[in-house]
């Protein structure tokens, strides 16, 4: 059976006409028809002129074994005759090569030329799976894309789809990062990462469903003075925007702490409008819209106007309701300091009260029947009043003092009285002969004394020379105020009269 398979072999390969390409054949092994190169192998005279689809020779010159596909010679030896293009069907992997060694590549690829546009490696997918799966079982990265050349301005890895799905999508089941961005040249002023999108979407959106931040900024280089968050925009729209969408949570939409000297929270405006707003918008909300809280030893709030040139208030504060516009209170029983102090180093008033309604402009209360403290108290150190009250009305009091239990003193006065104006209350008048009529003398001051409601207390005055040992009584003639001598006799000219008028 051998010696008849040896036979039907030698009778493909052994009809030539040259010793050097006759085909032999051993038990051991088959040695082909040998030809110097392709061209002996091709030559129309001394080679295979007309050669039919699977015949095999040995070409000398790349030392392989060649055959004939039906339309040219192939090299059995590997290297693949280019362009190379073949389908196959089935279920396993179509080219798998893989390098066993201690180092090299499994592939390379390379386009040595440089006005190529076209990708070094290409992939097309009419299916649901992935183009390019690349996958590490060790300890290197499944993927590294590099660019060598640094006039390149070209991005080193690029996605893009028309699809619904994302262009990029990192995931990583173990412990890593899902995505790490880095510039390691100090000297690269670029972004590590960016994101740009001319869509109706957000640019950059995180998505935490653990329990950790949905975002993190740090900047570990304590010399540097950038900010670890930087938001921009030249729309209309805010450059930040924090919600906290569950009506359960109690923590704050935004929170800022600082272990330097400078401010946690500083909110400044170059344009025209306010530096700060906070507002409640909800009518049945009964919180503060601002809470401002210090441990420590400085001040709860300082509001100040810097400019030379404003005439606005520091403070300005409105309510439409019911309440007070403003509230100062001290709730530390031992404190002694008041709960408003207001101080002035200009010539205006350190407090003014003023009200164009039909209310009072100031208002002092004590509720702690206990207390013996005043309820106002006014001190001066300088060389003026310690209190001036002006009233601009024909009909009432300038100032109203009322006790309402009516047993205690409604106006206590330590020191001397002194009353000063040019309508004063209590003035001195002289009589003389042209105010005098018989045993009376009218009072000539209407502008206080002019009503038959006015109380006048009258005492004489001596002033040297004649001395008046005579009673004497106010009387009202319907028109003004007289001073009559109870005798009858004539009043003298020259007497001084001290008269206090208590208006009713």
């Amino acid at each position: 059976m051998k010696n008849f398979v040896k036979i039907l072999f030698f009778s493909l390969f052994a009809i030539t006409t040259y010793a050097q390409q006759a085909t032999e054949i051993d038990s051991k092994s088959l040695k082909l028809p040998r030809y110097a190169n392709l061209a002996a192998i091709t030559n129309i005279t001394t080679g295979i002129a007309t050669p039919t689809q699977g015949m095999m020779v040995y070409n000398i010159e790349t030392a392989s074994n060649w055959f004939y596909n039906g339309s040219s010679w192939t090299n059995y030896a590997g290297s693949l005759t280019l362009p190379f293009s073949q389908n196959f069907n089935g279920s396993s992997d179509i080219f798998y090569i893989g390098n066993t060694g201690a180092s090299g590549s499994v592939a390379a690829f390379e386009s040595g030329i440089a006005s190529n546009q076209d990708p070094v490696i290409r992939g097309n997918n009419w299916g649901s799976g992935p183009t390019i799966s690349s996958q590490s079982s060790g300890l290197g990265s499944s993927g590294l894309f590099y660019i060598q050349n640094t006039s390149n301005n070209a991005a080193a890895l690029s996605a893009q789809t028309n699809g619904n799905g994302d262009a990029i999508e990192s995931i990583n089941g173990g412990k890593g990062k899902a995505g790490f961005f880095s510039i390691p040249v100090s000297s690269n002023g670029q972004t590590s990462l960016e994101s740009e999108t001319y869509g109706a979407g957000v640019a950059l959106k995180s998505t935490t469903y653990g329990d950790g931040s949905a975002g993190l900024f740090t900047i570990s280089n304590n010399s540097s003075g950038a900010e670890a968050l930087n938001a921009t925009t030249n729309g209309l729209g805010r450059a930040g925007n924090f919600s906290i969408l569950n009506s359960s949570n109690t923590s704050n939409a935004v929170f800022a702490r600082s272990n330097g000297s400078g401010v946690s929270l500083k909110s400044e405006n170059v344009g025209t409008g306010a530096a700060g707003e906070f507002t409640i918008p909800i009518i049945g909300n009964s919180s503060a819209a601002l809470v401002v809280n210090n441990f420590g030893t400085g001040f709860g709030g300082v509001f100040g106007v810097y400019n030379a040139n404003s005439n606005s208030s520091t403070i300005h504060s409105t309510t439409n309701g019911v309440g007070s516009a403003g509230y100062f209170q001290t709730t530390k029983s031992t404190n002694t300091t008041p709960s408003l102090r207001s101080y002035s180093n200009n010539q205006g008033a350190a407090i003014l009260g003023q009200n164009t309604g039909v209310g009072t402009a100031a208002s002092f209360v004590i509720n702690n029947p206990s207390s013996s403290s005043d309820a106002v108290g006014v001190q001066t150190n300088g060389t003026g009043r310690g209190l001036t009250i002006v009233n601009n009305s024909i009909s009432s009091s300038a100032l109203l003092a009322v006790n309402l239990t009516n047993l205690g003193t409604a106006l206590e006065v330590t020191g001397g009285i002194k009353v000063a104006g040019t309508n004063r209350a209590a003035f001195k008048i002289v009589t003389i002969s042209t105010y005098i009529s018989g045993n009376s003398f009218g009072i000539v001051n209407t502008t206080m004394a002019n009503r038959s409601t006015d109380i006048l207390i009258v005492t004489y005055e001596y002033t040297g020379g004649s001395y008046l040992n005579k009673q004497f009584a106010t009387y009202w003639n319907g028109s003004n105020w007289e001073i009559h001598l109870t005798d009858n006799s004539a009043m003298p000219v020259g007497i001084t009269f001290n008269i206090l008028v208590i208006k009713q």
